[in-house]
């Protein structure tokens, strides 16, 4: 029943995402509250750091990238759920629990960024409750392969010194083909990646990685790496479906 709930939801908010020339995800525009409600900010234990985005798949779990949670014990961070501003992390409707387990791919190779996917188990007291700030998100384990409008959201630097921004970003933007993406990058990638394109420079930045990327009202992407902040080169995300099976075994979803 979630599933379709969230489905309806993101149909009817993601239609009013439309871009504009303001701001920087790199390129986005500020969110209202229930545009993503899968949407997550993990940050350090004990603190508003954001260190990177996630997406809640069910109501234990988050999925996020590797790169954030290598080395780290599993009650590192907190996940802030239900908020589009950082500062307002207590805002009615929102909740920040504990991790409880952290599980970063087995496969993640840092230095080339391979299998860049990870796993956060939410600790606490029972179920988080869902709402229409608080939903998660749809993914299944079908190839997206035809470029296709999709959906960014995070909260990274908009900007390559700037901060990290305070306000949750929504940028929409356009998938690739992973050959089209290859000859731009000049170098050959994994089939368990998917590029979107950047043309007007907008994209992900400093803080943005593991920010879902949203296609068709599923998850598609999890974002884990980029050239530099506001370059026209393909950014570059870890293809959910090619995990499907794996987050499966982990979280029973």
């Amino acid at each position: 029943m979630f599933k379709i709930a969230a489905l309806v939801s993101l149909f009817v908010t993601f239609t009013l995402a439309a871009p504009n020339s303001d701001g920087r995800i790199v390129g986005g525009r500020d969110a209202v509250r229930r545009q993503a409600p899968f949407s997550v900010s993990v940050r350090n234990t004990g603190t508003d750091f954001h260190v990177g985005g996630g997406a809640m798949i069910s109501d234990r779990w988050i999925v996020t990238c590797a790169s954030i949670l290598q080395g780290r014990a599993d009650t590192s961070f907190d996940v802030a759920l239900g908020i589009v501003q950082l500062s307002q992390s207590s805002v009615s409707g929102s909740v920040i629990r504990r991790s409880a387990e952290i599980v970063p791919h087995p496969g993640f190779i840092l230095s080339s960024m391979i299998n860049d996917i990870g796993l956060i188990r939410l600790g606490g007291v029972g179920s988080v409750s869902f709402s229409t700030f608080i939903m998660p998100i749809f993914f299944e384990a079908t190839r997206w392969d035809s470029p296709a409008t999709s959906v960014l959201s995070g909260w990274g630097s908009q900007s390559s010194l700037g901060p990290v921004g305070d306000t949750m970003q929504i940028l929409l933007t356009e998938t690739m083909t992973n050959e089209e993406c290859e000859q731009i990058l000049g170098r050959t990638l994994t089939r368990d990646v998917v590029c979107t394109r950047n043309n007007d420079g907008s994209g992900l930045c400093a803080n943005d990685r593991g920010s879902p990327l949203v296609a068709g009202l599923q998850l598609i992407g999890i974002a884990s790496s980029s050239e530099a902040c506001g370059t026209t080169r393909p950014n570059i995300y870890t293809r959910l479906s090619s995990y499907r099976t794996w987050i499966g075994s982990i979280t029973g979803i």
